[in-house]
């Protein structure tokens, strides 16, 4: 389970984070869950990874611990670096 104290130290480098984007249609309109972060008000659940975990599972960790939706099936769409 991810631990709210961590900090960046904690965590290998180079370091490798997942963020995630659960995109749904309601009303008219393209929404996006977002989750409370603990500094920066509004986030998109996102956990760093160690070393060794698959993408997926720290996906499905993120929308687990981060924003309560377990059994979410989902699909990469994209990649972003740089």
């Amino acid at each position: 389970t991810d631990r709210i104290d961590k900090t960046l130290e904690d965590y290998a480098r180079p370091s490798v984070a997942v963020d995630v984007a659960v995109l749904t249609y309601s009303g008219g309109a393209l929404q996006v869950l977002v989750v409370e972060h603990r500094r920066r008000g509004l986030a998109l659940p996102g956990t760093f990874l160690p070393e060794g975990e698959l993408l997926t599972d720290a996906a499905q960790r993120a929308l687990r611990t981060k924003a309560g939706l377990v059994g979410t099936q989902f699909h990469q769409l994209a990649m972003f670096d740089d």
